[in-house]
């Protein structure tokens, strides 16, 4: 674990950077004029020095992580990515390596749905990600994480240039725009947790490709929209929603300004009209992923417990009229400068906020994400004054709207909740205020500082404000002293310069002298909330190396070669992570994080092993039990790893290095029954989870209406099984039941389960408050189970409909341009 100190050799490569950055000015200067000269399109000139500047910016952020000197994952508030994120890629790559890749993960705790996890699995940069992954291996995860993450950041840069010749006329205004978007706080705050960092660049070509069909109807451009409409659903629900509820909003302003000065409505009605159509048929085209997600969103995980709120039209009135407290204010301005000027990996201190119900925590991703940069007020206020001076009138109210609704988004409740499904108010859509910011920035840029314009009473008004917060800042700071130092030298030196622009004509050496600190301020702040925290090495990363985790390696092996059944293996300490070793080391276990917690398997586990469970409800540790042994043997953990002694039932086998392998002999099969059988509600009306332990130790739970009908006995562990894991998806074994009994198959109780005893499908209910279950007879009989996702048939047959309703309009449209053409040529023969 290192932090950014004072080891000046992990930042050498800062030297070339420098260097380049100099170079790259010079390049500028003496294409200055070409630069400034009006281009309706994007050159090749244009698109390479904004590479440059990407590139350039890229490298001082990352250098670290490019070189190996610190490997990109982190253990402060960043936790997630070595307890969650990291593991599931290593899983990910391994089960595609080894055929055993599914739609049912048997190594994710007691096991999850490909569903639980499609947000991560989904992304559309794991088609890079993935087969960088598989050809360099492992241990080069670190390194393709980075590389990926580079995508995303010119992704967003290119796509968003293109964006702005819609609103700026000279290359060099999109460049500065562009660099800002593509460095913005969102992308490298949340792109630390990879599968939210692309949201900037797909909203932004979500934009582009709509503005493109807003200006002209041709069948590739509504297959476009489709098609990416698709994708962002399809992907994710969650992202999905936020990136096109925002690109709605969008782009009804943007009709608006586009309309005509007569029949404003009437073009907005039917260009809005235009633009859904295709919308529809990429809803209709993400249903392969959005239906079966909905059936197991709502029929299994525990985030429905947010239809206990109320009703839908009582939570958005109450989130209307909530504003954020006083002292957010500065924290807010504060934010908007740098993302790293109070914090850059730690809580916000407490005290600095008043947390509400809504808001009940914050720290440096849980708010609102912003990081333009310390010269964006200065900025941001020449963009005030030329909309104020020169937009026009309808201009003038349509800014005025976007601008209430940043600030709206920024201190009432009601936008951060609308984007969130009015589940609860969160910040993680902020990456659409990155937009109308950073248009406002390039037409500040170009229509007062390039053109040498600059007014002064919004500079100093600015430059005032800025100097205001940044000293608010250092005065509260954690860890962000020299990134404040820093942009408050920014923003005096630029003040002079742009100062200098103030005599309306343009000066070069001012002129780049205010380019190249706007966007080191912005660089800053990226470097600082990317390096200037606890981030990993070779050491802590999660299987970057088996100098610590080679024994247990070694024994899960020697495990393997003994026992070719299935089982279970927990361990009594962890080698990277408290939840997810397992998906790090390729054993099935117990212990999980999962943001999506399926409902049936936390109430298991909240009954009666209740202090396993994290704080929040989605994650399980066997460390953290009170009462291991027993979840261990009720839940088929066969085999025990610890550096310390244990008593019976465990059985010393073997040692590896300082590693001891036991197995559990009271432990159950993964496959277990019995014939005495206890309702469902007497159990919950227990009042410990010891004495809700015993029931389950001495017989099996089921639920009431399904103990009615069965007879129950005294007699336990009724049922001997061997099974094994085929393909590492489908069980398959024999068992021997002594007695007519319920059979408790400890996989969780997900809809999508099918159980076949003897070659015939059984029906199944929860046993145990979470688990499968199903009656068997007395006898010898084979089993064969196997998970397939529900509601995948119903939404191919919506993809087929959207994809259908795709190629109709454009053949359509053929046929109609056909028909038009051979008019107009008979005509002519005529």
């Amino acid at each position: 674990m290192r932090r950014l100190g004072v080891n000046v050799t992990r930042y050498l490569y800062l030297v070339p950077c420098a260097v380049a950055a100099l170079l790259l000015l010079l390049f500028v200067r003496r294409k200055l004029d070409r630069l400034t000269t009006p281009s309706p399109c994007v050159g090749a000139l244009e698109s390479g020095t904004l590479l440059l500047v990407l590139g350039i910016g890229f490298v001082t952020i990352y250098g670290s992580f490019l070189l190996g000197i610190t490997l990109f994952a982190y253990r402060d508030t960043g936790l997630d990515t070595v307890d969650l994120y990291v593991p599931f890629y290593i899983d990910l790559l391994d089960s595609i390596r080894d055929g055993t890749f599914g739609t049912w993960n048997f190594g994710y705790g007691l096991g999850a749905s490909v569903l639980s996890y499609q947000s991560w699995i989904l992304d559309p940069f794991n088609v890079v990600l993935v087969p960088l992954g598989l050809l360099l291996g492992n241990e080069s995860l670190p390194l393709v994480l980075v590389l990926v993450q580079a995508l995303k950041i010119a992704l967003a840069g290119l796509l968003f240039q293109r964006l702005l010749t819609r609103f700026c006329e000279t290359p060099l205004a999109r460049i500065m725009g562009s660099a800002c978007y593509a460095f913005c706080g969102y992308t490298l705050l949340w792109g630390q947790h990879y599968w939210l960092g692309g949201m900037c660049a797909l909203f932004a070509l979500v934009l582009l490709l709509l503005e493109r069909l807003a200006a002209r109807w041709t069948p590739g451009r509504f297959a476009a929209v489709a098609a990416v409409t698709a994708v962002c659903l399809g992907w994710s629900p969650y992202c999905g929603f936020m990136i096109m509820g925002c690109a709605a909003i969008y782009m009804l302003l943007r009709l608006f300004h586009l309309a005509p000065e007569r029949g404003v409505l009437g073009f907005v009605g039917r260009r809005t009209l235009r633009l859904f159509a295709p919308v529809l048929c990429g809803c209709l085209m993400a249903c392969v992923t959005l239906v079966p997600y909905a059936l197991y969103l709502f029929g299994e995980t525990s985030r429905t417990s947010a239809a206990s709120q109320g009703s839908l039209l009582s939570r958005a009135a109450e989130f209307a009229t909530e504003f954020v407290p006083l002292d957010w204010i500065p924290l807010l301005v504060s934010r908007f400068l740098g993302s790293g000027l109070i914090t850059s990996g730690d809580a916000i201190p407490d005290g600095m906020l008043t947390l509400t119900e809504s808001f009940p925590q914050a720290n440096v991703y849980e708010f609102v994400c912003m990081g333009f940069g310390g010269l964006s007020i200065v900025l941001l206020l020449q963009f005030a004054h030329w909309v104020w001076t020169e937009a026009s009138r309808r201009d003038r109210v349509l800014i005025g709207i976007a601008a209430v609704l940043v600030l709206l988004y920024c201190v009432n409740s009601f936008l951060p909740a609308l984007l969130n499904i009015f589940v609860a108010p969160r910040f993680r859509s902020s990456f659409a205020l990155a937009v109308p910011v950073c248009i406002a920035l390039a037409i500040a840029w170009e229509r007062r500082v390039q053109a040498g314009r600059v007014a002064l009473a919004p500079l100093v008004v600015g430059i005032a404000a800025t100097i205001a917060s940044l000293v608010w800042s250092a005065a509260n700071t954690v860890d962000g002293m020299a990134l404040c130092v820093a942009l408050l030298g920014f923003v005096l030196v630029g003040s002079g310069l742009l100062a200098a622009l103030s005599r309306a004509r343009r000066w070069d050496v001012p002129l780049l002298g205010v380019a190249s600190l706007v966007l080191a301020a912005v660089l800053a702040d990226g470097f600082f909330v990317t390096n200037n925290r606890v981030v990993c090495t070779v050491d802590d990363f999660p299987g970057a190396t088996l100098k610590y985790s080679g024994d247990t390696e070694d024994a899960l092996a020697w495990i393997a070669q003994q026992d070719d059944s299935l089982y279970r293996v927990e361990k009594t300490y962890c080698d990277w992570g408290l939840y997810n070793d397992a998906l790090v080391q390729g054993y099935l276990g117990v212990s999980s994080y999962n943001s999506t917690l399926d409902g049936e398997v936390g109430e298991l586990f909240k009954l009666f092993w209740p202090s396993s469970v994290g704080s929040g409800g989605s994650s399980i540790s066997y460390l953290e039990s009170d009462d291991p042994r027993s979840l261990a043997s009720l839940l088929g953990v066969r085999y025990l790893l610890s550096r310390e002694h244990q008593p019976e039932p465990y059985e010393l086998l073997a040692t590896f290095g300082d590693i001891n392998v036991y197995r559990n002999n009271s432990a159950r099969g993964i496959l277990s029954g019995s014939a005495s059988v206890v309702g469902e509600g007497e159990v919950r009306s227990l009042d410990t989870a010891e004495e809700r332990r015993a029931v389950i130790e001495g017989g099996v739970v089921v639920p009431d209406e399904v103990a009615t009908g069965l007879v129950s006995s005294s007699n336990n562990d009724t049922i001997v099984a061997n099974l094994t894991l085929e393909a590492g998806q489908v069980v398959t074994g024999t068992f021997e039941v002594s007695e007519g009994s319920v059979a408790c198959l400890s996989i969780p109780h997900t809809a999508g389960w099918h159980v076949l005893v003897d070659g015939r499908e059984v029906d199944t209910y929860r046993v145990d408050l979470g688990l499968i279950g199903f009656t068997v007879e007395a006898g010898s009989h084979t089993i064969e189970a196997y998970y397939s996702i529900p509601g995948l048939e119903m939404g191919c047959a919506a993809l087929g409909i959207g994809a259908l309703s795709v190629g109709a309009v454009a053949a359509a449209s053929l046929l109609s341009r056909c028909g038009r053409g051979t008019s107009s040529r008979s005509e002519a023969r005529g």
